[in-house]
């Protein structure tokens, strides 16, 4: 798994950085996007893509994960927080994400 930023995308604003739990995440040089220092150290938290409300922070996913080629990003609507996974061919699949309390099993 690995992560990347579109800077096309991406404000800079440091969310993602600050959220990322093993420092893969830093800001560009000039402050103006987010760059992933070490992508391929990304061990899929998720936590990235959660934080940020533009779509910028992407995983590729692994082969048992979605297939070679597939990205997954995340995306607000109607305050519900959804992940979409997108194939190799165009295909997608959107999931919502459970928005309870991680420790109440």
């Amino acid at each position: 798994m690995s992560v990347a930023i579109d800077p096309r995308l991406c404000q800079g604003c440091g969310g993602c950085v600050e959220v990322c739990p093993g420092g893969i995440l830093g800001l560009s040089p000039d402050g103006k996007s987010a760059v992933a220092l070490y992508p391929n150290d990304c061990w899929g938290c998720a936590a990235c893509l959660k934080e940020c409300s533009r779509g910028a922070a992407s995983l590729s996913l692994s082969p048992a994960m979605g297939g070679r080629g597939a990205k997954m990003t995340a995306f607000w609507e109607g305050g519900e927080l959804f992940f979409k996974v997108e194939f190799l061919g165009g295909d997608s699949v959107s999931v919502k994400v459970d928005s309870g309390d991680p420790e109440d099993y």
